[in-house]
């Protein structure tokens, strides 16, 4: 990483013209993602045949559907590239006004496990879960936004705040509307790209905004946790094990944390190699094997050395997008990677902390490697528009 922060001004549009630098930048993306894509469908096959058998009577159920979305995926990285960003900026408004839409018609369908975050497809048996994709529009969006900001027209922080406030509003509508559903998870995904795009962007108010983005996600913190008292029993159980090392009521509340660490650890230095974990035997709650909990079943059976690696290619898929991000020659483009870059990185994160007990448990998928179609399309279109960006790095005025 070159800077961290971004000054525009003596940025030129090279006429979206790529060089052979971006486009082995892009070659690189491409063939990361490939891979996590790949081993993704050989463990989502592993893992979810015990579910398969017991839910749908076919071992092969979750795997065949889940290499349907694959294949979409690829299809996505493929064709996605060859649109211009123009035509993202251009369709921002239509693709959050949209997403608005789709998050208040979850609603209007019956609530699975309590959560309202699906909308059936007639009666082919999948779901969409809008909040996945909301993710890119509350990028672009802000992308949109910060880019075509007036920082310099502020007088003083309250006139900055009035301008940021009124600005966010449609971001703010967005998270609420996720957080009833709820979905702590994709607020925190959003709510910190979004945070981080603007603190990348060049205004003299930012150093002190940063208190006020505490307090506020303080507020949204709480406000999480007492809609869903579950929620507080996942943290004290948490806390209670990093205290004492001990796992409180390991076979209430604490189910799903004592077998994680006991997958983990039984993986030990060489792992039990691939299709050979206990944990996916109907361990975990209900099909988290294959969705939430996958990085505990690809862990215990590839162990430590081997597991090291497989974390440290998303080290490396950050790394790129960190250079993608960098080489970004307009404001907008380079807001829009760095969201995308943030949002893998916090999922990522979140998801991996969750399966070796860095942070309570919580329910987020792996990036290009769980099971769940919105979610896995959600980021092929993602890495889609990274692609893109590293392969035409100042086409957007």
């Amino acid at each position: 990483m070159t800077t961290t922060s971004i000054d525009f001004k003596n940025s030129k549009n090279l006429g979206g013209k790529n060089t052979s630098g971006s486009n082995q930048l892009a070659k690189q993306l491409f063939a990361v993602i490939a891979g996590l894509l790949l081993f993704g469908l050989i463990e989502v096959f592993s893992a979810s045949r015990y579910q398969g058998e017991q839910l749908k009577g076919n071992i092969y159920y979750f795997g065949l559907i889940h290499a349907l979305f694959v294949g979409m995926s690829f299809l996505t990285l493929i064709v996605l590239p060859a649109f211009p960003s123009m035509i993202w900026k251009k369709l921002t408004w239509v693709v959050f006004l949209g997403l608005l839409v789709s998050l208040v018609s979850v609603f209007f369908f019956s609530a699975e496990n309590g959560a309202h975050r699906w909308i059936p497809i007639g009666s082919t048996g999948f779901n969409v879960q809008p909040s996945e994709f909301a993710k890119i529009g509350a990028i672009l969006l802000g992308a949109l936004l910060f880019a075509n900001a007036k920082w310099d027209q502020d007088k003083t922080q309250g006139d900055h705040l009035i301008r940021l406030g009124i600005m966010s509003i449609p971001i703010g509508i967005m998270l609420t509307l996720i957080l009833v559903q709820p979905d702590l998870g994709n607020i925190i995904v959003i709510g910190g790209a979004y945070a981080v795009m603007y603190f990348l962007t060049q205004n003299k108010w930012k150093a002190r905004d940063g208190i006020y983005v505490v307090i506020l996600a303080a507020v949204i913190g709480v406000a999480a946790v007492a809609m869903e008292p579950y929620r507080f029993e996942r943290i004290t159980t948490h806390l209670e094990f990093i205290r004492t090392g001990k796992v409180q009521d390991e076979f209430g509340k604490g189910l799903q944390l004592r077998n994680i660490l006991i997958g983990v650890g039984s993986g030990g230095l060489w792992g039990k190699g691939i299709g050979g974990s206990q944990l996916k035997y109907g361990y975990f709650v209900e099909v988290t094997a294959f969705t939430d909990s996958i990085s505990a079943v690809i862990l215990e059976e590839l162990g430590f050395l081997l597991g090291s690696v497989f974390i440290g290619v998303y080290l490396y898929l950050f790394y790129l997008f960190v250079k993608v991000a960098e080489l970004q020659q307009t404001q907008y483009q380079k807001l829009v990677m760095w969201g995308i870059a943030m949002w893998f990185i916090i999922q990522t994160f979140m998801h991996l902390g969750a399966n070796v007990a860095l942070i309570p448990v919580k329910g987020t998928t792996l990036p290009f490697v769980s099971y769940g179609g919105s979610s896995l399309l959600a980021v092929a279109v993602a890495g889609g528009m990274a692609i893109r960006l590293a392969r035409h790095p100042s086409e957007t005025a």
